[in-house]
């Protein structure tokens, strides 16, 4: 999963040649001005952005999979660096963004078999312990002086 802020410049469902021209024009006139700025990408979402959801967070759209998310906006996002800006205009049926991705997790499918296998171990290893304690417990007949503990506290 992918996780990304974005600057969008939207065109209507249906738009014509020239507004979406019209749109790319101002897009790449934002994505030239968002590569040379040193002010924070969220203070230039608020600025430049038409996505008013996302605009409040300072574009940030939380994670995305590759079944939720649009996949050229997908793709875009995950072949770019985290903490960087995608370097070229991302076009979606929604508009051009601006995508900045910041984060990416994995999700189970993607997961390492050697992270997994250690969580079941784990798990497996917990259980068998504390089903063991709880026998030597009861086969000693093990009790706990609370009193004396408060003494060590």
């Amino acid at each position: 999963e992918i996780r990304s802020s974005h600057i969008l410049i939207e065109f209507k469902p249906g738009a014509g040649a020239s507004e979406k021209a019209l749109a790319k024009k101002r897009a790449t006139e934002i994505l030239s001005e968002v590569k040379k700025s040193k002010r924070p990408f969220p203070e230039l979402v608020k600025l430049y952005s038409d996505d008013s959801l996302s605009k409040a967070a300072g574009g940030d759209i939380g994670y995305q999979s590759k079944v939720t998310a649009v996949p050229t906006y997908y793709n875009a996002a995950k072949s770019t660096p985290i903490g960087k800006i995608h370097p070229i205009l991302v076009e979606t049926r929604f508009g051009f963004h601006i995508i900045k991705t910041t984060g990416i997790r994995k999700n189970f499918e993607e997961a390492d078999r050697r992270q997994i296998r250690a969580v079941v171990f784990e798990a497996k290893r917990k259980k068998i312990f504390d089903q063991f304690f709880r026998d030597l417990k009861r086969k000693y007949k093990i009790s706990i002086n609370k009193a004396a503990l408060k003494g060590l506290k």
